[in-house]
């Protein structure tokens, strides 16, 4: 199933936060839009994503699990440069990785 989200602003976020609804079930690989998991979120889930759509170049940070590994690849149906990550990163454009909104596909 693939989800979407949004970042709660205000005290929506607070109540959202204590309650654990402001945070993607982990289910795959999940890419945000924001550097430290923020802002807008979507589920891809399990599998191969040759094209992100509206994704496209837009996330700032990942997360990975119940999958061995993900790639990242700078463009679309898996060409480029790419990063593959086990866990994920809070921010794609530091540590070295330079990849900041510049993801296309998944592997």
């Amino acid at each position: 199933m693939r989800k979407i989200g949004a970042g709660l602003v205000g005290v929506a976020a607070a109540a959202a936060l204590v309650i654990g609804a402001a945070a993607p079930a982990q289910a795959g690989v999940v890419l945000y839009e924001n550097t430290y998991y923020g802002g807008a979120w979507y589920d891809f889930g399990y599998g191969y994503v040759p094209a992100l759509g509206s994704w496209n170049d837009r996330a700032s940070s990942v997360t990975v699990s119940g999958t061995p590994y993900a790639d990242l690849h700078e463009h679309e149906y898996y060409k480029g440069a790419y990063l593959r990550f086990s866990v994920g990163t809070d921010h794609l454009g530091a540590y070295g990785y330079g990849f900041n909104d510049r993801t296309s596909s998944i592997y």
